[in-house]
This record gives C-alpha cells, sequence and structure tokens, in this order.
C-alpha cells in the first residue's frame, strides 16, 4: 500500500496469564533504577538545586545531527544553538528574543542566545548540544553558538548504570549576561 493503509481487522495485543511452568519474571523497576529515580528526585529538592531555577533540557534540531551541518550556512537557521525559554519566563526574566544570557550549572557556566518558544514548559531552558568554538578557540556565542557541555561534569551527577553524564534536567540558574 504505497500510501499507506488501514488494517481494522487486526487483534489487539494483549498480554495473557503466565504459563504454569514459569518461574522468570520480567521486573519492571529493578532496584538499581528505582535508587537512581530517588537520587534524581532528591537531587531536585536539595538546597544546591533551589539556587538553580532552571531545567536545561537537550533539544534536537531537524538542520543539524549532532555536530554535521550546523556550519553549512545553507542547512542550518542559525550558525548558533539558541537556549530556548518560554515567553513568560522571558517576560519575568525582563529578555528579549536575542538578548545574550549566562547560563550557571554547579560545574560551569555560559553564554547563549535566548529565543523564545511556547511548547517548552516554564522553568525550563532547552538548547541543541554539539556546537560552540573549537576546543581552545576563542568563544563566539554568533557564530559558533553555546557548548552546553561546559554546564556539565564527568565526575559527579553521573547515571549509575551507564556513569553518563548528567544531560538534561541539568540545574542552572539565568541572568543576563553582563554587558562588555
Amino acid at each position: 500500500h504505497p500510501r499507506g493503509h488501514v488494517f481494522p481487522d487486526v487483534p489487539v495485543p494483549t498480554v495473557g496469564p503466565p504459563q504454569d511452568a514459569a518461574a522468570d519474571r520480567f521486573e519492571l523497576l529493578p532496584d538499581d533504577v528505582a535508587a537512581e529515580l530517588r537520587s534524581s528526585r532528591e537531587a531536585l529538592s536539595s538546597p544546591e538545586a533551589s539556587d538553580h531555577r532552571y531545567r536545561l533540557i537537550v533539544r534536537r534540531s531537524k538542520e543539524t545531527m549532532n555536530s554535521l551541518g550546523r556550519r553549512l550556512p545553507r542547512l542550518a537557521r542559525h550558525g548558533y544553538n539558541p537556549c530556548f525559554m518560554h515567553p513568560d519566563d522571558m517576560s519575568e526574566e525582563q529578555l528579549e528574543a536575542g538578548a545574550l544570557v549566562e547560563l550557571t550549572s554547579a560545574h560551569g557556566y555560559v553564554c547563549a542566545i535566548i529565543e523564545a518558544d511556547d511548547t517548552v514548559r516554564p522553568g525550563v531552558l532547552s538548547m541543541t548540544h554539539c556546537f560552540g568554538g573549537e576546543p581552545g578557540a576563542e568563544d563566539d556565542t554568533h557564530r559558533f553558538g553555546t557548548n552546553p557541555t561546559r554546564l556539565l561534569s564527568l565526575q559527579s551527577d553521573l547515571q549509575a548504570i551507564s556513569l553518563m553524564p548528567l544531560m538534561t534536567a541539568v540545574p542552572v540558574s539565568l541572568r543576563a549576561a553582563p554587558q562588555g
């Protein structure tokens, strides 16, 4: 069916009762995953997290894939990765689209260009990774974007199972970037 087709007579899949001889069970929430979720919840309510009003989440861009395509002028919408914020939060922070802001986490800080997006929840900021200047090069936020990895740590805030750094829901504070 080159244009698709709805199959109305396909039975809905269901899970039947266990077989009498079945001894194994599917564990819905292993102990290590439950501990990681508890730890994450506790981290969000810690005194340190209260200093950081916003949570920075990752964002996908249809124009780029990781670092591929971000410097192709006819492909990327921007040469940089905006920091998207709900318009109500922008109004509360007295920020205009295109303003330069400073994001600070427990591990570092970066400058970014703020843009409005009403699909981002209040209290949340959203940025695409794999932007920013080359290692050792001078930062140019408008030309190369912002490297959100500078807000992360490879020593703490690691996922228990994979040891990957926490890359989303990162507690951050935001303020207008100092002039100059």
